[in-house]
């Protein structure tokens, strides 16, 4: 399969429009500057004018010399082939809290841009498994399903905001759900779902849901994301910050649920992680290594081979000719 990397590079083309050009004015002029002499066959028989057959020369080395240089500028590129290895993989789904207490700022800059962080770098950590994105409120959908493009996945977490969910709350029981129905591989082994959220609004029936999805294989571990302490939900009124209110007036403050994480960790047979942990991510990827693996045939890509050196070399032999070329450019009787 051939190819040019950089195919943009081709603009290099009209420095060699531009010397033609050049090069038939200047032609030209000689002309006229001959003609003045006398008539041009008498001129002809008196002089061997080897400028002109010099500029000829000149111009087409140089023209060749940067034709070569710039093909080698776009890089032709062949011999393109690829290979099946087999690898350990993890389904990992991560499901991202988009309530709005997620909002609350008790955790610099907000606990959902800790929490995207954390999704960011543990993606990072997992490379060659399979991950999956749910975002979740009261209601819960796939953003993303399994895939390696894990370039696509952080661009995805990167935009996830409260906005994108208008039916408000925290339920849990639906991104576990979410996630066993975007599951469909037959898999034996086990698949993991990884919740980051302030467990705030934690609802009834969440037990049912683990255990589940435990049944299924499903492994779930929770990550905490604010503080104990609490934070005001910030919300923005007509171009105005200020706070969700309750009935009273009062600024609504949102505290982490601590304990309720912990809990489904627990029975979904996984791990609690508090976001203020500074090696989460590794922690975290370190937990995963230890989960049965599925073995999972991959297309491994080789790169493409380069050949713009031969141009190059070409392109360099050229211009130096220009310049013996050059010598030429004086008339001799």
């Amino acid at each position: 399969m051939f190819r040019f990397e950089h195919p943009t590079a081709i603009a290099g083309l009209l420095i060699i429009a531009i010397l033609v050009v050049l090069y038939l004015y200047i032609q030209k002029k000689e002309q006229q500057r001959t003609s003045k002499l006398g008539e041009t066959n008498t001129i002809s028989r008196l002089f061997t004018f080897r400028n002109t057959i010099s500029l000829q020369t000149t111009t087409l080395l140089l023209s060749l010399g940067i034709l070569a240089l710039t093909i080698s500028m776009m890089n032709p590129q062949w011999g393109f082939h690829t290979k099946k290895v087999e690898s350990n993989a993890t389904d990992i789904y991560l499901a991202i809290d988009l309530s709005n207490s997620m909002n609350a700022a008790d955790i610099s800059p907000s606990r959902l841009e800790k929490a995207k962080r954390i999704a960011e770098s543990i993606v990072q950590q997992r490379h060659g498994d399979r991950i999956g994105l749910i975002l979740f409120a009261e209601s819960a959908f796939l953003q993303m399903p399994l895939t390696n493009d894990y370039a696509t996945a952080e661009m995805f977490i990167r935009s996830a905001k409260t906005d994108l969910i208008t039916s408000q709350g925290t339920s849990i029981s639906n991104a576990i759900e979410v996630a066993i129905r975007s599951h469909r591989s037959e898999d034996a082994t086990q698949k993991a779902l990884i919740i980051i959220s302030d467990g705030e609004d934690h609802e009834e029936g969440i037990d049912d849901a683990v255990k589940n999805a435990v049944k299924e294989g499903w492994l779930i571990s929770t990550i905490a994301v604010g503080t104990q302490e609490g934070g005001f939900i910030p919300v923005n009124d007509g171009g105005r910050e200020t706070y969700i209110m309750d009935i009273q007036g009062n600024p609504v403050k949102t505290a982490l649920n601590v304990d309720a994480l912990k809990h489904i960790s627990e029975i979904g047979n996984g791990k609690f992680f508090s976001s203020d942990q500074f090696t989460i991510a590794q922690d975290m990827s370190n937990f995963l290594d230890k989960m049965d693996k599925r073995m999972t045939e991959i297309k491994a890509y080789t790169e493409y081979n380069s050949f713009y050196g031969y141009f190059l070399v070409i392109g360099i032999l050229l211009l130096i000719a220009v310049f013996y070329s050059s010598y030429n450019f004086k008339p001799q009787a």
